[in-house]
């Protein structure tokens, strides 16, 4: 799991000019802001049910995001590129832009990362989840798409365990604290 994020608020400011009656009027615009503060689980509900782009159902979903990250949308790994909700890379991100007609493949990295450095938590979400069913679709298999999304052998088995008991039980909470012990 990544680690949360230490500060509670993130905020990205880049100064735009613009076309106002007068050359020297700056307009601040604020490109990303979000807080980094934990999210309960009836707010990652309300965003999965919206952001989802996966075929899996949203438990599923919320039981991978309640595994990588805690429910931080700040949380960034120290052993790679994977932050946000999902654990999204920079990879990943390629993978789901692809390349352009003509563009090298440092170009498309170099894209992919600026894109990467932007998402909001709820684009995190929309991302990660296109990527996790292409990995899917790729495997012809839920365990093997879901074990390659992760990290490898038995990643999706207390998803999958997660997902099933939420479903059930309907009781979330309960089965989220479980997903480390399974």
């Amino acid at each position: 799991m990544a680690e949360p994020h230490t500060k509670s608020k993130v905020v990205a400011e880049s100064a735009s000019t613009t076309t106002p009656t007068s050359n020297t009027e700056r307009k601040v615009v604020p490109i990303k802001k979000y807080d980094c503060d934990r999210l309960s689980l009836d707010e990652i509900k309300k965003i999965v049910k919206e952001h989802n782009k996966s075929k899996q159902p949203d438990e599923f979903i919320i039981c991978q995001i309640y595994k990588e990250s805690d429910f931080y949308p700040c949380a960034k790994s120290s052993e790679s590129t994977a932050s946000g909700f999902m654990g999204l890379t920079v990879t990943a991100v390629m993978d789901v832009i692809g390349q352009n007609k003509g563009e090298t493949k440092e170009q498309w990295r170099a894209r992919a990362r600026t894109l990467h450095s932007g998402l909001t938590k709820e684009q995190n979400i929309e991302y990660a989840t296109k990527y996790l069913q292409m990995r899917i679709d790729r495997a012809g298999d839920l365990e093997k798409g879901v074990n390659g999304y992760g990290t490898g052998a038995g990643y999706s088995t207390n998803i999958n365990a997660c997902a099933e008991c939420m479903r059930r039980s309907g009781v979330g909470v309960a089965c989220l604290e479980k997903i480390r012990k399974w």
